[in-house]
């Protein structure tokens, strides 16, 4: 899973108090979009480094959607911009999968799954 992960130690005078995890929705949204793109076209090369290429390009033009979270938590409050922030990077992933098509970061005989 490519969701970033960053663990922050809420800490106290006496020591670490417990662990919560760092998530970027738009990040997770990207990935999503990415895969059923990926899977409806033959065109595309599949390699990881053409995936993340991909993944960078379209990030780097979306705004992060940060939030904090125990591990397994809902958040139902980011459904509710699903629909926009799913638009934005379908445009994006789409815009990304061009250009890393054009020139991807790999030779030729490193190509795998296209």
């Amino acid at each position: 899973m490519f969701v970033a992960e960053i663990y922050i130690k809420n800490t106290m005078l006496d020591g670490v108090v417990g662990m919560k995890k760092l998530n970027n929705y738009t990040e997770t949204v990207v990935e999503q979009v990415l895969k059923e793109i990926l899977a409806d076209r033959d065109d595309i090369c599949k390699c990881e480094t053409c995936q993340l290429d991909i993944m960078a390009k379209a990030l780097n033009n979306l705004p992060p959607q940060y939030y904090v979270t125990d591990r397994g938590e809902v958040f139902s409050k980011l459904l509710a911009s699903y629909l926009d922030t799913r638009t934005k990077v379908v445009t994006e992933v789409t815009k990304a999968i061009m250009q890393v098509s054009r020139q991807p970061h790999h030779a030729a005989n490193e190509v795998a799954d296209k």
